[in-house]
């Protein structure tokens, strides 16, 4: 029984919020028991979808939190999803099944809480661990080739030319972070843009 004489309800709500606001300047331990009754928090930030915000299942809450985007790529049989079509592990991973007469699939895009939902892992060089969300996605040139990575800031060099610091995948399976010239830097098509080399960004 509520000693202050406001009624509770079930309801996650405008109302329910509203109410909690009442309690909460009018009786502490009224508040305290609504909270229990009801499996909340009195100072729960609630989402778009009138979620507890950090429990939200849908797609743009999970990206939210997490720092990744709504929807991202997987195939049929993988175990990861990535941010693109074009991650140079998924097609060595589809090549290296060929190569053993497996089936390979062609991905596909599908919301971030499917691919969670389904148990899928987050690719290493797609979302590597030591990269910040905000981390522009682009291609490096490297050893004769361009190979996926992520610029993580612009720098001026000595010589007044702009260099990126950049993280990108190194030797098969390992990443390494280091400061190249724009001139080995382009933005990945497939993914988020990046200025174009040479851009002044002063």
């Amino acid at each position: 029984m509520l000693t202050c004489g406001v009624t509770t309800t079930t309801q996650a709500s405008v109302r329910g919020q509203a109410r909690i606001a009442r309690l909460k300047a009018h009786c502490p331990l009224c508040l305290r028991r609504y909270t229990i009754n009801h499996g909340c928090m009195a100072d729960e930030a609630r989402c778009k979808h009138g979620e507890v915000a950090d429990w939200c299942g849908e797609s743009e809450c999970m990206a939210a939190r997490k720092g990744l985007p709504v929807r991202v790529w997987r195939t049929a049989d993988g175990q990861v999803y990535h941010r693109g079509p074009s991650c140079e592990a998924l097609l060595d991973g589809q090549r290296l099944a060929r190569r053993y007469g497996r089936q390979t699939s062609t991905p596909e895009q599908v919301p971030l809480s499917v691919a969670m939902s389904a148990g899928l892992a987050e690719c290493y060089h797609c979302f590597p661990p030591d990269v910040p969300p905000d981390a522009k996605p682009c291609e490096v040139f490297v050893a004769g080739r361009w190979v996926d990575g992520f610029l993580l800031e612009w720098r001026r060099g000595a010589d007044n030319r702009w260099q990126g610091l950049v993280n990108y995948r190194w030797e098969g399976s390992g990443r390494k972070t280091e400061v190249i010239d724009q001139s080995r830097l382009r933005p990945d098509p497939s993914r988020a843009k990046i200025p174009p080399a040479g851009t002044d960004l002063s």
